[in-house]
């Protein structure tokens, strides 16, 4: 009579009961099945316990710890992580999330990896990174794994002002000879400035030339109420040259009134340093403009 009864006790315990536990040497198919019984989504009844679920995924951890074939690497974590998911939805415990963020950056540390699956590895690593936050007193939760706040960049270095001391500490041959090459680069500049002036009498004289013939030209042609085609080559070549003289005295206009500010600024904060004075000026340009910085002590 009692073998009967433990007979009859083992049918009506269902599959779950009667099922064998999952062997170390199961394939990748059988550790699948295991995490579906044990997944309340998949299975509504005779749900696989905890214990039979962990088994599973550790087993799928174990073999992606050791396995250095990047074609099982991708199965190994899907099933890794598929499990350890299904056993935090069950039990709320952080210890399923470090170990699926464990697996995450085994697997993005293996070399000759595929740029597919990096990505899923890093998605899954974020993923999980991000669920570990309500859960501080995690293990896996150190400073290094903890969710940063975006890096601030750092804070401009303010310019330092010149001190007391660093100027007195250039000997005098020194200030006297970096004034007289401040002087020198300022009088080339001023005549380079002059020259670019120079340049503008012929191009402004051909510029009102060029508009004088052209409006006589025009006069000519309202005159005989048409114009042959010399006077309509002649009315193009003129309007050229009206736009490259107005490039040119733009392009020379800009050039002198950079080179005679920067020029200036040299010559002036040469003969400044050369003086025994505080003041300073500082000579500056960019292709937004020039100009001069005055600096003194008072």
């Amino acid at each position: 009579m009692p073998v009967r009864v433990a007979l009859l006790t083992a049918v009506l315990a269902g599959p779950a009961l009667a099922a064998p536990p999952l062997s170390p040497t199961a394939d990748n198919t059988a550790i699948l099945d295991e995490i579906n019984a044990a997944d309340p989504t998949i299975t509504t009844t005779d749900l696989a316990s905890i214990e039979r679920l962990l088994a599973a995924a550790e087993l799928a951890e174990a073999r992606l710890m050791a396995t250095v074939e990047m074609k099982h690497v991708a199965d190994l974590l899907a099933l890794t992580a598929t499990a350890r998911k299904v056993a935090y939805a069950r039990t709320s415990e952080p210890v399923h999330l470090c170990a699926l963020l464990a697996a995450a950056e085994h697997v993005l540390e293996l070399p000759d990896l595929s740029a597919t699956l990096a990505a899923e590895a890093t998605d899954l690593r974020d993923e999980t990174r991000k669920e570990l936050v309500v859960h501080p007193d995690a293990a896996c939760m150190q400073a290094s794994e903890r969710v940063r706040e975006p890096d601030q960049p750092p804070a401009p270095e303010q310019p330092r002002e010149l001190t007391k001391s660093a100027e007195t500490q250039m000997p005098p041959a020194q200030q006297s000879s970096r004034a007289r090459h401040l002087t020198i680069a300022g009088s080339a500049l001023l005549g380079t400035a002059a020259l670019a002036a120079i340049a503008l009498i012929p191009i402004q004289v051909r510029r009102a030339r060029a508009y004088d013939d052209l409006a006589a030209l025009i006069a000519d042609v309202e005159q005989a109420g048409s114009r042959t085609p010399e006077q309509a080559q002649r009315m193009r070549d003129l309007g050229a040259v009206g736009e490259w003289t107005r490039a040119a005295k733009i392009g020379l206009g800009v050039s002198f009134a950079v080179l005679a500010t920067v020029g200036a600024g040299l010559v002036v904060g040469g003969r400044l340093r050369s003086a025994p004075t505080r003041a300073r000026l500082t000579p500056y340009g960019g292709p937004q403009g020039a100009g001069i910085t005055l600096w003194g002590r008072f």
